[in-house]
């Protein structure tokens, strides 16, 4: 696999009514990519003040992702967990739901698998 295919995209968006980040994995989710991805998270959550941010990971074009990859992740999330609402991710790949359920161990966090967007709007609409 081309390294250069192995990306995390990440975008501002709105889903329906709700404000949020989404992040499109590519490939493989390597540390180093990880990394870079960080950054700009950090970036844009610093603009938000006090209000949470709701989040989509896009997963359905993520192939793997390295174990220090997780572990950057998983630290990401404990260091941001008073500005982090609502995790949707998008997915069907039982090696992706294994890895955030491991996640969801050491960070607490309840990830909400879905396999589109507009299972979002139908889960805000019936709540």
């Amino acid at each position: 696999m081309d390294p250069s295919a192995n990306t995390v995209d990440i975008q501002v968006c709105q889903v329906e009514n709700l404000d949020c980040l989404k992040l499109s994995f590519n490939g493989i989710l390597t540390e180093a990519i990880a990394n870079q991805a960080i950054d700009e998270w950090k970036h844009l959550l610093g603009n938000v003040g006090d209000k949470k941010v709701n989040m989509v990971w896009d997963c359905k074009n993520m192939k793997d992702y390295e174990t220090g990859a997780r572990i950057k992740w998983q630290n990401m999330l404990k260091e941001n967990k008073q500005v982090i609402g609502t995790i949707w991710v998008i997915t069907e790949s039982s090696l992706i739901k294994t890895g955030l359920k491991l996640l969801s161990a050491f960070s607490s966090y309840k990830f909400k698998f879905i396999k589109s967007c507009e299972e979002i709007l139908k889960e805000e609409y019936s709540s």
